[in-house]
């Protein structure tokens, strides 16, 4: 007995929503500056951190920068 194959659509997911060239330009963008703000701040935050080494058991540190979650 064979089992009823899945109609493959373009997506993988029927309820994923389908983005029109110029919002996948504007999603990108958005998604680009926000990474950029990111990461903007997580070098801030290791410069800071690599400028109080004293000694070489302070490179540690850098390797455990503190979560910045809420």
């Amino acid at each position: 007995m064979t089992s009823p194959s899945a109609t493959q659509g373009p997506y993988p997911y029927p309820n994923e929503p389908i983005w029109s060239r110029s919002e996948k330009i504007i999603a990108r963008k958005a998604f680009d500056a926000a990474l950029g703000r990111e990461l903007h701040e997580v070098i801030q935050e290791a410069k800071q951190m690599a400028s109080q080494i004293q000694q070489s058991s302070d490179l540690w540190e850098l390797g455990t920068l503190p979560d910045s979650t809420p």
